[in-house]
């Protein structure tokens, strides 16, 4: 079960943290692989059940899933997809005119 970000959520940070329910089996679980889809997609591996990205997503709308390995080299069937937006607002500085009449 994913933990978060779920339910269409909009986070306000590029490098969210994706977290997700510890899978279990009787060989034990060793890595998961995290599945991206949107502006930036692909695949990501983790140790643990959760996972925060080291480059920036983009702004807009990703579905994430989660498929967990066993020692064996066996894996679950993907975790229910989850869908959220990202929206990072950039922050703009505009100068400062200081007159002295």
């Amino acid at each position: 079960m994913l933990i978060t970000p779920t339910l269409g959520v909009t986070v306000t940070t590029a490098r969210p943290v994706f977290d997700w329910v510890d899978a279990t089996d009787d060989v034990g679980v060793v890595s998961y692989t995290m599945v991206l889809t949107g502006p930036v997609a692909g695949r990501f591996v983790a140790a643990a059940s959760a996972y925060t990205r080291t480059l920036n997503l983009l702004n807009g709308g990703y579905v994430w899933t989660v498929v967990a390995y066993d020692a064996a080299g066996n894996s679950s069937d993907p975790v229910i997809p989850e869908s959220f937006v990202v929206r990072v607002l950039s922050q703009i500085y505009l100068p400062l005119v200081v007159r002295n009449e």
